[in-house]
C-alpha cells in the first residue's frame, strides 16, 4: 500500500479528508534549473530567506499538503462549496464543528507514516476561509450569521472560538502533529487563511457568504486598513500613502489618555478628536520631506483601543 494510500486509509476511519502528495513511483520528478533568483530583487528593501534557507527548502523536494477540517465530514473541497448552499445547508456547515470528533487521530502514527515514507516536510491547513480552527486559537469570534433567520439571514451576538476545542474532539490537533515532527525533524509548513466567513465582522470580504459591500471595520477609504492585536488593546492604522500633516479616522477613537505612535517614530503623536473628522493625529513637520521618512511603502500607526 502506498504512502498516500494508506494516509488516506488511516484518515478515513471516522472522517475523510483530500490529501495531496508528489509520489516518485520509482522515477526522478524532473524540475527546471532554476539560473537565478529573481524573488530576491523583486524589492530589495524586504528581508528575504538567507540563501542557506532557501537551499535547505529547496532540498526538502519532497512533503505532503494535507486539508482537513470539518468540510472532511461531509467528503467536499475545503470551504468554497459553501458559496453554492442554500441557505438552510450554510447553517449545518457552520454547525458541524459540533460533530468534529476524529477519535482514531493520532500525530504520532501520521509523523511515523510520513518518515516511513521518505517524505521530508508536510503542508497543513490550520485555518481555511470557513473560519474553523484546528488549533486552539485565543481570538473569539462575537458575531456570527444565522442563516435560519425568520426572514432571511440575520447577525446574531456570540462568543465562540470556533475552533477544533469548541468541538466533542477538544484537542489542539496541530500542537500535536508538530511536536510529533519536531522529534522527527520534519519540516512543518502550516496554511492559515485571513478570511472567515464564519464571522459576521469579516463580511467586508468579497467572498464571505453575506458580504456588505458597505460594510467594513477592515479598512477606512481607498488607503487605509486595519488591524488588531488579539488581546484586543490596540488597533493598529495602516496608510498606504502619507497622509500629509494630519490623519483622519472616523472608524477609530483611542483610549482617553492614550498615547498614539507611528511604528519608526521614536516620539509619540499629537491627537484629538473632532465633531466631523472623528480622530485627528498630527504628523511632525520634519517627516513631510519623504527623504525623512524611514517607510517609502506605508506608514504604521498603533491607537490603544477603548
Amino acid at each position: 500500500m502506498g504512502v498516500a494510500t494508506h494516509l488516506r486509509v488511516m484518515m478515513n476511519r471516522g472522517l475523510s479528508a483530500f490529501v495531496f502528495c508528489a509520489l516518485l513511483s520509482g522515477r526522478e520528478l524532473q524540475c527546471p534549473a532554476q539560473t537565478n533568483d529573481t524573488w530576491q530583487t523583486m524589492d530589495p528593501r524586504y528581508q528575504h530567506a538567507s540563501p542557506k534557507a532557501v537551499e535547505r527548502w529547496r532540498d526538502l523536494k519532497y512533503g505532503l499538503r494535507i486539508c482537513w477540517g470539518q468540510y472532511n465530514l461531509w467528503n467536499i473541497e475545503a470551504s468554497w462549496p459553501v458559496l453554492k448552499m442554500s441557505n438552510v445547508r450554510k447553517q449545518d456547515y457552520f454547525d458541524l464543528y459540533k460533530q468534529f470528533n476524529p477519535v482514531e487521530f493520532d500525530a504520532e502514527k501520521w509523523m511515523d507514516l510520513l518518515n516511513r515514507g521518505g517524505l521530508k516536510f508536510f503542508t497543513i491547513l490550520t485555518k481555511h476561509h470557513d473560519g474553523f480552527s484546528m488549533f486552539n486559537t485565543q481570538t473569539r469570534v462575537k458575531r456570527r450569521v444565522n442563516w435560519m433567520a425568520a426572514g432571511g439571514p440575520s447577525i446574531e451576538p456570540c462568543d465562540l472560538a470556533y475552533s477544533i476545542m469548541d468541538s466533542p474532539f477538544h484537542r489542539d490537533s496541530i500542537q500535536e502533529l508538530c511536536e510529533a515532527a519536531h522529534r522527527r525533524g520534519i519540516a512543518i509548513d502550516l496554511y492559515f487563511s485571513h478570511c472567515d466567513w464564519f464571522d459576521a465582522d469579516f463580511r467586508g470580504d468579497p467572498d464571505h457568504p453575506l458580504h456588505d459591500p458597505a460594510f467594513s471595520k477592515q479598512k477606512e477609504g481607498d488607503s487605509i486598513r486595519f488591524t488588531r492585536t488579539k488581546d484586543t488593546n490596540y488597533v493598529y492604522a495602516i496608510s498606504l500613502n502619507w497622509p500629509g500633516q494630519t490623519l483622519k479616522l472616523t472608524q477609530v477613537r483611542p483610549r482617553a489618555g492614550s498615547v498614539v505612535r507611528m511604528l519608526g517614530l521614536e516620539q509619540p503623536l499629537r491627537w484629538h478628536l473632532d465633531p466631523s473628522d472623528g480622530l485627528v493625529i498630527e504628523l511632525p513637520e520634519e517627516l513631510q520631506s519623504e527623504a525623512a521618512r524611514s517607510s517609502k511603502q506605508a506608514y504604521v500607526f498603533k491607537i490603544a483601543a477603548p
